[in-house]
């Protein structure tokens, strides 16, 4: 490459990039040793290169996402450095938006530019992501669909390893779009058909907006709220893990650390992840009571051979369960403590009322009195995206969007647009007619969305993820595995986007001596609370499976492809923030004498 020179390079790289590089390397050090004099890509390290006025001929490589944010970092360095090489690799490539940015301003020259291709990222067993951050704003947003034919290129590589997959279910206009340019890439390829994947659900996350923004209960979506999961792992320091145990001696756990979730590395958590946390809170203590009670007896009896196998219980319990024990209580005294809040049990009942399809009584109230006391805002425009969802719209909207513009200030106007814009929030005496041609009541009811005997003691359904709520993809995909989307077809009509049932729908439920793998595809992203959902699901079925006395020869599993995973923490940070883009490089760009006729 030509970035490989006799002079120095001084190399920056992102925070995103970092991380990525470190599921390639899957060693810390290791990826520490290959970048060990690069420098995180901020503001105040272009600017202090700047002042100290280093070496005019220098080589410089930016390791970066293709966004404006950084870009501009390093096209305003670059302007006054222009005696320098100027190298960028961007991962995981280079998109359709950014080389058109770059050629608009006649920017090209003054960079090598190369991609350093990651796209497939198998989080778990069961899931891969793109890991493509933004792409829900993207797609919904800005209306760019550029992403859709990136996700069709990297979902070619899976065809390519595992076989054209001919049965084929479509809900959404997104997934349309996506099926059509995946067709055409199939055809140039001459793929062949093969039986290692029996077919695919492709799903829009425009036909259910409701689930990202939806509570999470289950452990794995609050550990995704409250810490969040990156590209499968989060990051742990010794703050996790007791003084006492800390003079123990056991180093290796005291540091900051990539702590992996994945099933591959972590069994104790893939035990647990899918629990209400509730449940794996109670599971916790099991364990703990249960390692009480063994050293209790091992102090308590005289009996050699009795101390010697509880000697040996405690051993293997402690090298199995220590670490994941205590890392797992911490996080659980966190969400534990945040979750029996008053204001908490209030916001989830008022959310539980509008899944229903009902009104909650006072919300107007509930509205006034949580802005007059200025609590989080991002909280309430959560239940109002869901009021929205459910209901239609809000009524009195304005008078609500004023009320938070007075209290939380006018900045938040941008965000309200942005959400307006997505039509997450609008006004119902003013609302146009619906996309849907059912009202979502009648969809709930007639889709058996909310489980009216839903138990936590005994789970018998999905709708547990959610509190007895389940998703509307979730029950499309139970629909799709029972045969029934032709039968359903009405419905599904219904609900915005194209709906495509493969002519052979039927032989989903004919019977054959191997397993029937079946990627389930999410265009814009899915929720941890909702994949939790489809693991359940593949539980359920293989159950089904194991237990039947039928001659039954195959049974289906569901793997989970994905261009991004969501939660409304990601969402919420990511809106309003488009006005002050354009408005920094309009600025930028009047400074530096460049053009600005250009769209931006």
């Amino acid at each position: 490459m030509k970035i490989i020179s006799k002079r120095q390079a001084e190399i920056y790289i992102d925070k995103y990039s970092y991380d990525m590089l470190k599921i390639i390397f899957t060693n810390e050090e290791l990826i520490e040793n290959k970048i060990s004099k690069a420098n995180f890509i901020v503001k105040e390290i272009i600017d202090a290169y700047i002042t100290k006025s280093k070496d005019e001929n220098a080589v410089m490589v930016f390791i970066c996402q293709p966004i404006h944010e950084i870009l501009s970092i390093i096209i305003q360095l670059s302007v006054i450095l222009s005696n320098n090489e100027f190298n960028l690799i961007f991962i995981p490539g280079e998109t359709y938006e950014i080389i058109d940015f770059l050629s608009d301003n006649d920017l090209n020259y003054r960079f090598n530019i190369y991609n350093y291709n990651i796209d497939i990222i198998p989080i778990d067993n069961d899931l891969i992501s793109l890991e493509k951050e933004n792409n829900f704003i993207k797609l919904y947003l800005n209306e760019d669909i550029s992403p859709i034919n990136d996700f069709a290129i990297s979902f070619l590589k899976l065809e390519a390893c595992f076989g054209k997959i001919k049965h084929k279910y479509i809900k959404g206009s997104r997934a349309k779009i996506f099926n059509d340019i995946l067709l055409q890439k199939e055809n140039e390829a001459n793929l062949q058909n093969t039986e290692e994947v029996f077919g695919m659900f492709v799903f829009d996350r425009n036909i259910d907006f409701i689930a990202p923004f939806t509570s999470n209960y289950t452990y794995e979506g609050l550990i995704d709220e409250n810490y969040g999961i990156n590209k499968g792992n989060i990051i742990i320091d010794e703050t996790y893990f007791s003084e006492k145990e800390l003079k123990n001696g056991n180093s290796n756990y005291y540091k900051k650390m990539l702590y992996s979730l994945s099933s591959n590395t972590n069994e104790f958590f893939s035990k647990v992840r899918c629990m209400n946390y509730l449940d794996a809170n109670k599971y916790l203590l099991q364990l703990r009571q249960y390692f009480s009670e063994k050293t209790k007896e091992r102090k308590n009896n005289n009996d050699l051979q009795t101390i010697q196998k509880t000697i040996v219980d405690i051993k293997e319990f402690v090298e199995y369960y220590r670490g994941p024990i205590l890392i797992n209580t911490k996080f659980m005294t966190e969400i534990f403590n945040e979750n029996i809040k008053e204001d908490n049990k209030i916001y989830r009942s008022k959310e539980s009322t509008f899944l229903s399809g009902k009104i909650p009584l006072n919300i107007e109230t509930f509205y006034g009195d949580y802005m007059s006391e200025k609590k989080d805002l991002i909280k309430i425009l959560n239940l109002m995206c869901i009021e929205s969802l459910t209901q239609e719209g809000i009524k009195n909207y304005y008078n609500l969007k004023r009320d938070i513009l007075n209290i939380y200030g006018y900045q938040n106007l941008f965000l309200l647009r942005d959400l307006e814009s997505m039509k997450l929030l609008k006004d119902k005496n003013l609302a146009k007619k619906s996309e849907m041609l059912l009202s979502y009541q009648q969809i709930c009811s007639k889709l058996n969305l909310i489980n009216p005997n839903f138990n936590k003691e005994k789970i018998t359904d999905c709708s547990y993820i959610y509190q007895g709520y389940c998703p509307i993809i979730l029950r499309l995909i139970e629909l799709a595995i029972e045969g029934k989307w032709n039968k359903m077809k009405d419905l599904l009509n219904t609900i915005p986007g194209e709906t495509i049932i493969p002519p052979d729908e039927n032989e989903i439920l004919k019977q054959n001596k191997k397993i029937k793998t079946i990627f389930v595809v999410f265009i814009g992203g899915i929720s941890y609370t909702e994949i939790e959902g489809i693991r359940y699901i593949n539980l359920k079925l293989k159950q089904m499976y194991d237990s039947s006395k039928e001659n039954i020869n195959s049974r289906i599993q569901l793997i989970i492809v994905t261009d991004e995973i969501l939660n409304r923490k990601k969402i919420f940070n990511n809106l309003g923030k488009k006005f002050s883009q354009k408005y920094t490089y309009k600025k930028y760009y009047n400074d530096n004498r460049i053009s600005t006729s250009d769209k931006k």
